[in-house]
């Protein structure tokens, strides 16, 4: 368990419940599946170095995308701005949280990314499902 897993899983509930018609539930860790996911990240530079990372699959980052426009299907670009938003959201709820003073970088959104950040030098992640499917949040330390 990881130093921030519990105020990763209260941040991302409280912003999902800003913009989705449904609650995020907890998922088991092992619910999620990087293959052909979306990646959101956002950098955090300053007093604490790493960056903040939202992943799911792309008929969820497309779902929520839709949820958020209120319209049909959306495109590329939609996605990426709509989960770039959500990631930066997240991130700057949790750089609050981080020693400071930070700064935080633009969002980048990456689809299909077979280098998706992984569990080393994370100091939180969470595993969360919206409409049974997992959406996961990882906070990755930089190394010193």
């Amino acid at each position: 368990m990881g130093r921030y897993d519990d105020e990763l899983a209260d941040v991302t509930r409280s912003i999902w419940g800003m913009f989705f018609s449904e609650p995020l539930a907890p998922a088991p860790e092992e619910s999620f599946d990087a293959a052909s996911c979306v990646i959101g990240s956002v950098g955090i530079e300053g007093a604490w170095n790493g960056s903040l990372n939202l992943q799911c699959a792309q008929s969820l980052a497309a779902s929520l995308t839709a949820e958020m426009l209120q319209a049909g299907e959306p495109s590329e670009a939609e996605i990426c701005d709509a989960f770039g938003e959500l990631a930066n959201m997240t991130g700057g709820n949790v750089k609050a949280l981080l020693p400071g003073p930070t700064t935080m970088s633009v969002p980048t959104v990456r689809f299909n990314a077979e280098d998706s950040p992984g569990e080393s030098g994370s100091v939180g992640a969470v595993t969360l499902e919206y409409r049974g499917q997992p959406l996961r949040v990882l906070l990755v330390e930089a190394d010193a």
